[in-house]
């Protein structure tokens, strides 16, 4: 296929396309979370404990912080310099 006149490149297109399923990551993260802390998904036996609900909340605002520099990246790509 013949490249069409003012697209982006693959380069970008690649760029763009994993920033955008990084923004995915903090709902995967959150419903992960959701489903193994809450016994009515997984059982009140093995339901996180309170440390795993840490490490849990350290994940998920560590998803939440990539998005937001993924998005941030993105955003930065299509504005003009200056």
């Amino acid at each position: 296929m013949l490249p069409i006149p003012g697209m982006p490149d693959f380069v970008t297109l690649t760029l763009i396309v994993n920033s955008a399923q990084v923004v995915l990551v903090p709902f995967t993260a959150g419903g992960l979370w959701g489903i193994t802390a809450l016994p009515g998904y997984i059982g009140s036996a093995y339901r996180n404990r309170w440390w795993e609900n840490g490490v849990m909340a350290f994940l998920f605002s560590l998803a939440l912080w990539g998005a937001y520099h993924s998005v941030l990246s993105v955003s930065n790509q299509f504005t003009p310099p200056g």
